[in-house]
């Protein structure tokens, strides 16, 4: 239970829809599960951001709507004290890029072709090395960051070689 919820911030993003990308079924409704679940243990609403494949326009899951989001999430945690905690969850496809980095996209991440394998376009997908990197420097108590997305990269040939989720410690 959230022991100072004023101090309890959160950003859920689900994306099922994508410009270039496959459709996906679960990843807006398991982002409002998961808002659900953090009211259910005392987060504000007021506290919590959803960017979502159905939700309005301005709060859809593209990368400047998140940019956004996580700069004003991480700013208001700042604002709030070292006692804050800051809990962001990702659902949705993701990659891994031509240089090793796993990467989430956004539904409106652009996709290329790089050796014979299909890769996102870095400065249109939220890297998650950066994400974390962001996180170990902010001063906040706790800081979660969730990412439910696969990390595969596709070859020329249409078939797909998923690799290992993304495993991190962000400390």
């Amino acid at each position: 239970i959230a022991e100072n919820p004023e101090t309890c911030f959160a950003l859920l993003i689900g994306v099922d829809e994508y410009e270039t990308l496959g459709k996906l079924e679960y990843a807006s409704s398991d982002a409002k599960a998961l808002r659900d679940a953090l009211l259910d243990i005392g987060f504000c609403r007021e506290n919590i951001a959803l960017c979502v494949s159905d939700g309005p326009r301005q709060t859809l899951p593209t990368k400047k709507n998140i940019d956004s989001a996580i700069d004003e999430i991480l700013d208001a945690a700042a604002k709030a004290g070292k006692k804050s905690t800051i809990f962001i969850a990702f659902a949705g496809h993701g990659f891994e890029m031509a240089d090793g980095d796993a990467a989430f996209c956004p539904q409106d991440a652009a996709v290329k072709w790089e050796n014979k394998r299909q890769t996102v376009i870095r400065d249109t997908v939220v890297v998650i090395n950066d994400l974390t990197a962001r996180l170990r420097e902010h001063p906040a108590k706790f800081k979660i960051l969730l990412v439910d997305a696969c990390r595969e990269l596709a070859d020329a040939r249409g078939g797909n070689d998923e690799l290992e989720g993304f495993q991190g410690n962000i400390n």
